[in-house]
């Protein structure tokens, strides 16, 4: 993995569109996101990241939820980021395919630092 050891991306992010969706970076590698579902979290997204660029880190899911109509699994995602102000607020922006097909859509989230989940 390159650039881990001065990521500014390590540790817990809220989504601000889609409060209780968290994303979280380790220092290792791993990235999850993870859903609140009434007093506990689910993990959705499982997998692989590495910070490619000074804006751009590549993500590749091991484990997705079955159920959702994109198509993360065994897929390299190449996800631009960017702080808003300061290193509380990141915009997270890419590409996304479908797993039926159909064109693929482009997305952009931002997403709150947190200290801790609750």
């Amino acid at each position: 993995m390159t650039r881990q050891k001065n990521n500014k991306l390590i540790g817990f992010w809220e989504s601000v569109e889609y409060p209780g969706m968290i994303r979280v970076f380790e220092t290792d590698g791993n990235y999850y996101t993870i859903n609140k579902s009434g007093t506990k979290y689910v993990i959705s997204l499982k997998g692989k990241y590495s910070v490619i660029s000074d804006n751009m880190y590549r993500e590749t899911a091991e484990t997705a939820r079955t159920e959702s109509e994109m198509a993360f699994k065994d897929i390299d995602y190449n996800v631009k980021y960017r702080f808003l102000g300061s290193d509380q607020v990141v915009e997270f922006s890419g590409t996304i395919q479908y797993k039926d097909g159909r064109t693929p859509t482009n997305w952009v989230e931002k997403y709150n630092r947190v200290p801790t989940l609750d």
